[in-house]
């Protein structure tokens, strides 16, 4: 069963468990299988708009692009169980680790760290829009921050904060 699934463009990219570790696959629109990479482990995936994919494994930032799998970054954390990544059209990373030290930061396209913050919302969903990072945390709080350096512009309680459970 996959672990990890993600799209990009016609592309479906998912995460599977296997005696070694994890298997990166790529299917095309017509199912058939177009790449695997092994990795020791994956938490987190992003996909990219040049057809390449990004994964979060242990202390890593890798690139997949077809069978092969580089690290571009190496991270100041093993990412925790709930890490978010996403990146802007300039191709800057920005990720929310979920380690110990509640690690936010940003990356540029080489892999090199553009700033790093401490996030105490928690379980993050990352968006990232023109300017502005988003984050919206488990107690109902949106976070703004600026993208360029990590300060907060603005938060905002949206909801109570909690799951759902869908009653």
């Amino acid at each position: 069963t996959p672990v990890l699934l993600d799209v990009n463009g016609q592309d479906i990219g998912w995460a599977v468990r296997s005696d070694s570790g994890m298997i990166w696959r790529t299917v095309g629109s017509d199912g058939q299988l177009k790449a695997a990479a092994p990795l020791a482990e994956v938490s987190a995936v992003h996909a990219l708009p040049d057809g390449t994919w990004l994964a979060l494994s242990g202390a890593n930032v890798m690139r997949l692009n077809g069978s092969d799998a580089a690290v571009l970054a190496a991270l100041p954390a093993t990412a925790g169980s709930s890490p978010q990544i996403t990146s802007d059209t300039a191709a800057n990373l920005y990720i929310y680790l979920d380690d110990a030290g509640k690690t936010l930061l940003s990356l540029d396209a080489s892999g090199q760290v553009r700033w790093q913050t401490v996030y105490n919302g928690g379980g993050a969903p990352l968006m990232q829009a023109g300017c502005q990072l988003y984050l919206l945390d488990t107690s109902g709080r949106l976070d703004i921050l600026k993208a360029s350096d990590g300060a907060a512009l603005n938060s905002i309680q949206l909801y109570a904060g909690g799951r759902r459970n869908g009653s």
